[in-house]
């Protein structure tokens, strides 16, 4: 049931949903969240033109670092309704996903109603970075307005955090606001969360859409047809981000 465009590049695919709450999805993307996000970051666009043997990505849906690996955590339960992943987060997703190569992680989730809070997990990713300089940490700031919007955990401070724009106008709309509340600079940087697509449904990315999602409006819908689909927020963000991240260490590694 992989999606095409990712199929064959997968790492590992683990559930750290947490199990103090009921219940865990098992890895089953129901929303499209996580497949489409992995599809921003790195998608190759098979499913719609591309051609990724002969390295031919253009008019296609690929994604910005299209032959990159992945290495997925889920953290959703009840059918996609909650994203709720298990703590500490450096020895649940990070450390296990550094020994096995990655060095570049993003993440599409964040604490509701703590906006600007440095948080244990905004501690616990400082700290992991501190100790593993090499190993990137991206988070989505969240999808609020007005000052101090900005959610933890990305209100870390040695990671990225990344606020939304529209992608055809970088100054038209804005999620995610900072400073935290403690007066430090966040969210790090912006990149494409929302775009006008078309008359048909027209405010979202299209990326990899899911084939085990529910019905819209618990799945994602839009342009792209079968394979792919729209959504928008800072959760799109965020893997644009991870695969220049992606593409910038292969630059100067070689």
């Amino acid at each position: 049931s992989m999606h095409d465009d990712i199929e064959g590049r997968i790492v590992g695919i683990t559930d750290v949903w947490d199990l103090r709450f009921c219940c865990s999805d098992n890895g089953t993307d129901y929303v499209s969240h996580g497949t489409h996000i992995s599809g921003i970051a790195l998608g190759n666009g098979f499913k719609s033109g591309s051609n990724p043997t002969q390295r031919q990505f253009a008019t296609s849906y690929a994604g910005v670092a299209p032959e990159a690996k992945i290495d997925f955590y889920s953290a959703s339960g009840n059918q996609g309704a909650n994203f709720l992943p298990g703590y500490p987060l450096s020895s649940i997703m990070f450390t296990p996903s550094y020994q096995k190569g990655s060095r570049v992680n993003t993440n599409s989730w964040g604490v509701i109603g703590a906006d600007g809070k440095y948080s244990s997990d905004s501690k616990d990713i400082d700290n992991f970075m501190w100790q593993n300089k090499e190993f990137l940490i991206i988070f989505g700031a969240g999808n609020g307005q007005g000052p101090s919007s900005v959610t933890p955990p990305s209100t870390n401070k040695n990671g990225i955090s990344v606020s939304g724009i529209w992608r055809d106008d970088a100054n038209k709309y804005v999620y995610s606001e900072g400073p935290t509340l403690d007066g430090r600079l966040k969210p790090d940087i912006r990149a494409p969360a929302v775009g006008f697509i078309g008359p048909t449904f027209g405010q979202g990315i299209i990326s990899t859409k899911s084939s085990q999602q529910l019905p819209y409006p618990i799945g994602c819908q839009g342009a792209g047809g079968t394979y792919y689909c729209e959504i928008s927020g800072t959760s799109m963000a965020a893997p644009h981000v991870a695969g220049v991240a992606a593409l910038l260490r292969e630059f100067f590694q070689t």
